[in-house]
């Protein structure tokens, strides 16, 4: 587990939060946002001499006092300037807002928190989906295109197929982060201002990547809210799928798997019943539903929606501060928050998968679908052209399937047949070559083109995407760092400004 520390007492679907070993960081540092935007923005005025220094003493021991406290008195709000107003009059407190609109980036602040925070769900879920994909690159199992038998494959090569999307989704997460972590302040209403303020300064006692720099653009920034939003719904349509195949595959139809409705109690399938199954309120037989499989595409279709939402907000608008403006970070926070509560439950459930290994290889080698590994060896081995071999085995599959016969009892008097009728000539293969070559454990140990699914390619596909995970989780980790950095910043210039000024 990369930041999850340990199951809950009881994994209640609806609970949206999620406890690991970064999130105290994340919520020590995002907490109060307005103090934080209001505090920067009074430092840089101090700095930069623009607020009167006979009131810089007050205005200072007022501002530490302010940033000290652990709960914010009720009656301010989380507004520096009504805090100093209060202690010390207008005349004093009246500029701390100087060269700035209130709005700007209590928007941001709350979608950042979130996203940092959903960040890490989604390496954790990541993580777990290597795990388990370690555990059984050697599962046999069928491989399906359009429902159908198609090659075979391996468990985990599957679940590095579902990984591989979910990092290059991820991937556009975090560019959604370094979208929309800009500074909007100091925009004037749409022109700037004339005074001699250093937004630069203020980027940086936030935390802020750097500047929406064009002022118009500033108080009319949408882009940042769009990129996070359809990440996530491209993020989300691949759990949708991954899930559904999961739903299907642990039905008794097929019976290749079974995923629990976990809880930490009991920590394991509970087909048998008891507290934990999910099962139905008027069918006693049916005691194997996993919901969070379920609500995982609900999830999606909430996240498509504020997609939806957001991205018409910003449509038949002018280029500008509107109020539309005011709420994108509405359905921002809304697709965040689904992300995150139907993404978390999944990390706990994926663990106590059971796999039916023996059952997805018998399920494999009832049917034909090794028959391109029979095509490769008869084009290879007899110098025939691909398309010879191709008809030569489809017309050997289709007999016989159609008298019932599985891979596994392959008749070579049928496929002689076939032979005959295409080239007009038997070939020299041995039954036991024949259904060596049909066999979907040979099929997978020799399938080792890249990004095939031999054990040895997908061994090496696998540690490829551990080192990748890895150097997600260092930017996660950077990422933090710098916020408790910039907070940091911001506090050592505060102290220094009480020694200066404070005597």
């Amino acid at each position: 587990m990369l930041y999850r520390d340990k199951l809950p007492e009881y994994i209640n679907l609806w609970e949206i939060k999620y406890e690991n070993s970064q999130t105290k960081r994340i919520d020590d540092i995002s907490k109060y946002p307005l103090r934080w935007i209001d505090t920067a923005w009074a430092v840089m005025l101090i700095k930069q001499k623009i607020i009167p220094e006979k009131h810089l003493s007050k205005i200072i021991d007022g501002i530490l006092e302010y940033w000290g406290y652990k709960e914010l008195p009720s009656d301010q709000f989380g507004d520096l300037q009504k805090h100093i107003i209060k202690k010390f009059g207008v005349s004093v407190g009246g500029s701390l807002t100087i060269g700035r609109t209130v709005p700007p980036l209590v928007q941001i602040m709350p979608v950042r928190h979130e996203l940092l925070k959903v960040i890490n769900v989604l390496l954790d879920f990541q993580d777990e989906i290597l795990k388990l994909s370690g555990d059984y690159l050697d599962a046999v199992m069928p491989g399906y295109t359009h429902f159908r038998h198609a090659q075979p494959t391996t468990f985990g090569h599957y679940l590095l197929s579902v990984f591989d999307p979910l990092l290059r989704t991820f991937k556009k997460i975090e560019q959604g982060y370094d979208d929309v972590n800009l500074n909007e302040l100091g925009c004037g209403a749409l022109a700037g201002t004339s005074l001699p303020i250093d937004r630069n300064l203020v980027s940086d006692y936030l935390g802020l990547n750097g500047l929406i720099e064009n002022c118009n653009d500033a108080v009319g920034f949408s882009d940042g809210y769009v990129s996070i939003v359809s990440a996530l719904a491209n993020f989300m349509a691949i759990v949708s799928r991954f899930s559904l195949d999961l739903n299907l595959w642990s039905a008794s139809e097929y019976d290749f798997i079974d995923v629990p409705w976990v809880t930490a109690e009991m920590g394991e399938s509970h087909k048998d019943g008891g507290r934990g199954t999910g099962h139905s309120y008027f069918m006693p037989n049916k005691t194997s539903n996993c919901p969070f499989l379920e609500r995982a595409r609900v999830g999606a279709a909430e996240v498509l929606g504020a997609l939806t939402e957001i991205t018409a907000m910003g449509i038949r608008t002018p280029h500008g501060d509107n109020h539309e403006m005011l709420h994108m970070a509405d359905s921002t926070l809304r697709a965040i928050r689904s992300t995150h509560l139907y993404v978390h439950t999944l990390i706990y459930t994926l663990p106590f998968i059971k796999v039916f290994k023996e059952n997805m290889l018998n399920k494999a080698r009832e049917g034909y679908s090794a028959a391109t590994e029979l095509a490769n060896c008869i084009s290879m081995r007899y110098e025939l052209d691909y398309r010879t071999s191709h008809e030569i085995v489809y017309e050997f599959c289709k007999e016989s399937k159609s008298k019932k016969i599985p891979a596994f009892k392959a008749s070579i008097e049928i496929f002689q047949n076939a032979a005959q009728k295409v080239l007009g000539r038997t070939l020299d293969i041995s039954e036991e070559t024949l259904r060596e070559n049909l066999d979907p454990v040979y099929f997978v140990k020799v399938t080792a083109s890249q990004g095939g699914v031999s054990v040895k390619e997908s061994l090496r596909m696998l540690n490829e995407r551990k080192e990748m995970l890895k150097q997600a989780v260092e930017r996660q980790d950077s990422r933090i760092r710098k916020l408790e950095g910039a907070r940091t910043k911001l506090q050592d210039d505060m102290t220094e400004l009480k020694r200066i000024y404070c005597v």
